[in-house]
């Protein structure tokens, strides 16, 4: 990665801790993941994004082991609790189940099912699950983020 994409990535970062609502804050957050892993990828297909980073050995990746059990389990555990995750597109019948707390594909899969539930439309502000959904995954990706920009100064 270059130090020009590593500055806007921590620029994003500052802009989204100071933001309050945890909808716009998961959107931050994903934002600066969808941008490493285009990056890393160099592919603009999110299935083949998320691909390259779950089959391949990358900074962000190879960082969470630091800080998973104090940071990231217990949105885990929320994510897993809340599961099966499903994908709100009208006559969509699939749905990603996090049944192991360190499968990382069932856990990447299920924050992009919310991420294309949100983004598509289909997550309600009002509704405490869709909410609980937006913020457990939010929350992952920041400490997650947070974890790998600290691992790379």
């Amino acid at each position: 990665m270059n130090s020009e994409l590593r500055d806007r990535l921590s620029w994003w970062n500052i802009r989204a801790k100071k933001e309050k609502d945890p909808w716009i804050r998961f959107v931050l957050y994903y934002m600066i993941f969808d941008a490493f892993i285009t990056d890393g990828s160099n592919s603009g297909n999110d299935k083949k994004k998320l691909r390259w980073f779950l089959d391949n050995q990358n900074s962000l990746k190879d960082s969470l082991g630091g800080c998973w059990g104090t940071w990231l389990l217990p949105q885990v555990r929320g994510l897993k609790g809340m599961s099966p995750i499903y994908d709100m597109r009208p006559g969509s019948s699939r749905f990603i189940q996090i049944t192991d707390e360190n499968n990382l594909e069932q856990i990447f899969m299920s924050i992009y099912q919310i991420r294309c539930n949100l983004f598509h439309g289909s997550k309600d502000m009002m509704n405490t699950r869709d909410a609980d959904l937006v913020y457990f995954g939010g929350e992952f990706l920041r400490n997650s983020i947070r974890w790998w920009l600290v691992s790379m100064v």
